[in-house]
């Protein structure tokens, strides 16, 4: 017996076939188009097509930042920075444009060919900048440590007391932890505030890790007795 199958039938299913044969094709030109779209930046306000874009390759930022290392040997810090510079602005993923700002702002705030203090300052802008694009958590907390120490640096007194307090108490078991709390002690004694720079120097004193950070942690402890001493004879006189 031959079945018929209705013409309203036959129609729609020729429409769902369609439907699906659009729908695949559709998939296929995101696939081919997306990325190249991805590729699509702003440059100096104007927009700029894939051919005028260098699809940037972890090699290619390898090369930048060896290319970048020959220039800090020969003292040309200025064409490091600006070739660092180019390569976080031409970077499209998120790693390579974090990491090529934050070698930048390590060079300002350690470089000692750059004296004035504005280097702390455009440091502190990198770290900025660089922040929004960091995912890695061990790579928020060196900057955020870094943060707080070009506040130190740049004697933002205040503002650096707030950010070494928020930085220990995110991260107590940072490997930056103790130096942070000895800077923060330093700052105490600065404001006069005897009592909490010692309960923070007592804290280093029983978390040092170094030699050097104990060593510190005694001489400031000292210090602040010493301070203290100074400021009570001055009133009394």
């Amino acid at each position: 017996m031959k079945i018929q199958i209705p013409l309203q039938n036959k129609f729609n299913k020729q429409l769902m076939y369609h439907a699906i044969g659009i729908l695949v094709l559709v998939v296929m030109l995101c696939a081919v188009t997306l990325p190249t779209l991805y590729y699509i930046r702003y440059k100096n306000g104007a927009l700029l097509d894939s051919s005028q874009i260098k699809l940037y390759s972890y090699e290619q930022f390898e090369l930048d930042l060896a290319e970048a290392g020959e220039f800090l040997e020969r003292g040309l810090y200025d064409n490091a920075i600006i070739l660092l510079r180019e390569s976080a602005r031409n970077s499209l993923k998120r790693y390579f444009a974090a990491e090529a700002l934050t070698r930048i702002a390590d060079l300002l705030y350690s470089s000692e060919e750059i004296q004035n203090q504005d280097r702390y300052v455009q440091a502190l802008e990198f770290y900025g900048v660089a922040m929004s694009f960091s995912e890695d958590q061990q790579a928020r907390i060196w900057k955020s440590f870094q943060i707080a120490n070009c506040h130190f640096k740049t004697s933002s007194i205040d503002s650096a007391i707030a950010l070494y307090k928020d930085f220990i108490n995110k991260y107590p078991d940072s490997e930056y932890c103790v130096d942070a709390q000895l800077n923060l002690a330093s700052l105490y004694l600065k404001r006069n505030k005897f009592s909490l720079a010692r309960e923070t120097l007592q804290v280093v004193l029983n978390t040092a890790v170094s030699e050097k950070q104990f060593s510190l942690a005694v001489f400031q402890l000292a210090n602040s007795f010493m301070q203290e001493s100074e400021k009570e004879t001055i009133i009394y006189q």
